[in-house]
């Protein structure tokens, strides 16, 4: 498992806890309570271990016994399954902002600036972090975490590894080098650290599950399902390895024996966010074998589950995947109803500010897809605009570079296959529906053999996912021709 839990990515700043005030090689957490620091000792252990429930139990009691504790309100609030939960949390860890030492600040306002999608101010103050902790391994970790964020893979893994060097029991770090090298395409390092990361801990589950999913990505489906099957036979409830598994029968074809594994998650959910994450696995399955209606189905379920609950954080992203599969299903007026009302939910009170943004960043994308589908790339072009004023105010990496992957498509819709490719070099490398689009405009320029290549990488992508499950069907059974035919 990849350490991001919550809303975004949980960064795991243990420290060495004797005494309350500053230590100049660690982070010591301020509490004037020992009972609050027992509690919340447990809970980092159980947090390490993968253990959300548990630990989220801990750090629960470590506020009650002391309520102005504000790194265990940030702890906690990296295992919130909900954006209201972790809203809170997170607000009320920077209220106690005056009670905390300099390092325990920097950690809290990064957490608040990455929430509110100020990756640059983000960038600032885990940089400031490292510098006023400079041996400290727990600030090195962080650090690799903001950097495995943004995709900067090479100072991610110098950060992991100066983690290890300063203590080479820290088990967190070898774990997110394994998808360090992946991403690198390392395979062999990678599965050599997570083998690392197992011997640490033989009794957890997460070694064997993150190497499930590195062999998962390597198409080595025999060692993927042995290891995911061991993390289960850890810990029977281990919700990614159940979906891991399910991940693999949908790549092999055993659809049925894919959505056998997804039921399961039901079963043995421990959170809201489990049984959401079970409704949208499914969804996706269908969405492999191209079975629309079961997936609009299953979705409309889980959009009864979020309502039930009044989450509107959640309605809102599954009325965004419900307008992507009307997309698919070339039914554009339910598309463009589902869009407008998740427009509707992102300009309630609860989304604030750039949390807003966000959403209806990704509502102007949808339309803007739309639009090309209907053929009015004129009109796509005003949704673009108004993605690029908001991804330019964001100064955030990741939008832009979502930016030019619609920019992109809006080209290739135009018939500008030269632009298109051009604009689509420039979209997040990790995007396969950019990449799609990237192989389609290289084949209506005449370049059939890098449009090949191009396919055969998405066929053998192998990270499940929402917008995956639209292309793979299509390379894998040559349908991308009939994309390119109906811009003719």
């Amino acid at each position: 498992m990849q350490l991001f839990k919550g809303c975004i990515v949980a960064a795991a700043i243990l420290g060495l806890l004797s005494g309350c005030g500053q230590k100049s090689t660690d982070i010591s957490f301020t509490t004037q309570s020992p009972e609050a620091r027992g509690y919340f000792m447990a809970g980092l252990e159980l947090d390490d271990a993968f253990q959300d429930e548990e630990a989220g139990r801990f750090y629960e009691k470590a506020i009650k016994a002391d309520p102005e504790f504000a790194m265990a309100y940030y702890y906690w609030s990296n295992l919130a399954y909900t954006t209201e939960e972790y809203a809170h949390r997170i607000n009320k860890a920077i209220e106690l902002l005056p009670k905390v030492t300099e390092p325990e600040k920097m950690i809290i306002m990064r957490a608040k600036a990455l929430f509110e999608d100020e990756v640059y101010l983000a960038r600032e103050y885990s940089e400031k972090l490292v510098k006023l902790l400079p041996e400290c391994k727990r600030a090195h970790y962080l650090h690799g975490n903001f950097y495995y964020g943004r995709q900067e893979w090479d100072s991610a893994e110098r950060e992991y590894r100066k983690t290890i060097e300063l203590d080479a029991s820290f088990t967190l770090a070898y774990n997110q080098l394994g998808y360090v090298y992946s991403n690198l395409s390392n395979y062999p390092e990678a599965i050599k650290s997570l083998q690392k990361y197992s011997e640490l801990r033989p009794d957890d589950p997460n070694p064997h599950d993150s190497m499930g999913e590195i062999y998962l990505w390597m198409g080595d489906h025999e060692n993927s399902v042995r290891s995911f099957s061991q993390a289960l036979k850890l810990d029977p409830n281990f919700i990614t390895a159940r979906a891991g598994l399910g991940h693999n029968y949908a790549f092999i074809g055993e659809y049925e024996k894919a959505l056998e594994e997804y039921d399961k998650i039901y079963e043995f959910a421990e959170s809201v966010a489990d049984t959401n994450s079970a409704y949208l696995w499914k969804a996706i399955c269908y969405l492999h074998e191209e079975r629309f209606s079961d997936a609009i189905m299953t979705l409309r379920d889980r959009l009864k589950f979020n309502q039930a609950r009044d989450d509107i954080y959640a309605e809102a992203r599954t009325r965004g995947h419900l307008s992507a599969i009307y997309i698919e299903k070339s039914d554009y007026k339910r598309a463009m109803k589902e869009i407008e009302m998740k427009r509707e939910l992102a300009m309630n009170t609860q989304f604030q500010g750039t949390l807003r943004d966000q959403y209806l960043r990704d509502c102007a994308y949808t339309e803007a897809l739309i639009l090309c589908h209907q053929k009015k790339p004129e009109l796509a072009q005003v949704k673009l605009t108004e993605y690029e004023k908001s991804a330019r105010v964001s100064n955030n990496p990741n939008a832009i570079k979502t930016f030019h992957e619609l920019k992109g498509i809006i080209d290739f819709w135009k018939k500008d296959y030269v632009a298109a490719i051009d604009e689509l070099k420039q979209a997040d490398s990790q995007s396969q529906y950019a990449k799609y689009y990237l192989g389609l405009s290289y084949s209506q320029n005449d370049d059939q053999a890098t449009a090949d290549k191009i396919f055969k990488e998405i066929a053998g992508y192998n990270r499940n996912g929402l917008n995956y499950a639209f292309v793979r069907p299509r390379v894998i059974e040559g349908k991308h021709l009939l994309i390119a035919q109906d811009t003719e």
